[in-house]
């Protein structure tokens, strides 16, 4: 009896953990301005601590196109802008460069990324850019001005994800539309995330029943 009043009681407390984990969400916002001027905003939440840039671009619920490196994955193509995964620096191959450049808002304003988006973290409250022009790190067009309250606040049903996108971006394929030799990904129902209460509702009635049984249990043998 004692080893099962263990076993009961680090259960219990395993599952008020996951309960209490999962109900814990983060936002940051993502920017992505398209040749044309188009700005995509996206708010998007995440129950990690962090994540990083490119899981961020990967969660947001656009088609985008990457080409695995040696360390991490070259951003192709975002909502239909820019190049195949083959050929993923099409239109920069001189001088007169156009690519996705990449920034972070701070305090200050907009900063160029210096790190590629696979290493770099996101955390609550951060926002990310992606802007396509011509340019070199040192004048590539800035985006445009915004602030993490400007995205989520107009987005309050934020792009909800799971870890299963996060292995799409870790591995470099691309999500739909796909090109080259990259395996098609179907749409597919998203896995239960933070934010399903569905999911945190059976897991807190399976509790309820697993403490239930354990007082009866208990009682029975005090009665004994």
């Amino acid at each position: 009896m004692k080893r099962f009043a263990v076993f009961f009681f680090l259960v219990l407390i395993t599952g008020l953990g996951t309960i209490a984990s999962a109900q814990e969400e983060n936002r940051a916002g993502l920017v992505v301005i398209r040749e044309d001027g188009e700005v995509i905003t996206r708010c998007v939440n995440f129950s990690e601590p962090e994540i990083t840039g490119l899981e961020l671009l990967s969660r947001a619920e656009l088609d985008l196109i990457t080409s695995s490196v040696a360390l991490g994955a070259k951003v192709c193509s975002i909502a239909g802008q820019g190049c195949p995964a083959e050929d993923c620096f099409c239109q920069c191959q001189g001088s007169d460069c156009i690519y996705w450049s990449y920034w972070h808002l701070q305090e200050d304003g907009w900063r160029y990324a210096n790190a590629g988006a696979g290493i770099y973290p996101i955390r609550d409250g951060d926002v990310d850019a992606w802007t396509w022009g011509p340019g070199t790190p040192q004048n590539a067009p800035e985006p445009t001005p915004l602030t993490f309250a400007d995205i989520c606040a107009a987005e309050p049903a934020a792009v909800e994800t799971s870890a299963a996108t996060a292995i799409i971006a870790a591995t470099g394929a691309a999500v739909s539309p796909v090109v080259g030799e990259t395996a098609p990904l179907s749409a597919a129902e998203p896995a239960p995330t933070a934010g399903d209460g569905g999911y945190l509702n059976y897991l807190l009635f399976a509790l309820i029943i697993l403490l239930l049984a354990g007082i009866l249990l208990f009682r029975r043998e005090r009665s004994g």
